[in-house]
């Protein structure tokens, strides 16, 4: 499992609201479906594998859970100065979770890799 923490200082995750936004219509309206785009210091090359759950947290809240579509791939779109690689979210996996990571028995220690990297 991957830990994902979302930053604030993202556009799309300013609020909890643009979060929800973010995985309710952006991510199955992107092309790819599912397409988070990383940046340089992303998430590195073999960081990711395809069926991977992925626990995305924002501001030291659980919010959604889902499994990785794909590995780390280069991307070559219109921001891809900025956001050089991205992978994909399975869409339809996208649950609402709840709780911080200690309420519900995750964290550092217990065998999960946590990736606080600037996502969109």
């Amino acid at each position: 499992m991957r830990i994902i923490k979302l930053s604030p200082n993202d556009p799309d995750f300013r609020t909890r609201t643009d979060v929800d936004t973010f995985f309710l219509r952006t991510l199955p309206d992107r092309e790819p479906s599912g397409q988070f785009l990383l940046t340089e210091r992303g998430i590195g090359s073999d960081g990711i594998s395809e069926g991977e759950k992925l626990l995305f947290t924002y501001k030291g809240e659980c919010v959604y859970q889902a499994r990785a579509s794909s590995r780390r791939m280069k991307y070559d779109g219109p921001e891809s100065a900025t956001y050089p690689f991205y992978f994909c979210v399975d869409v339809p996996s996208i649950e609402v979770v709840q709780g911080t990571l200690r309420e519900i028995g995750l964290g550092p220690g217990r065998g999960f890799r946590i990736a606080s990297v600037p996502l969109r």
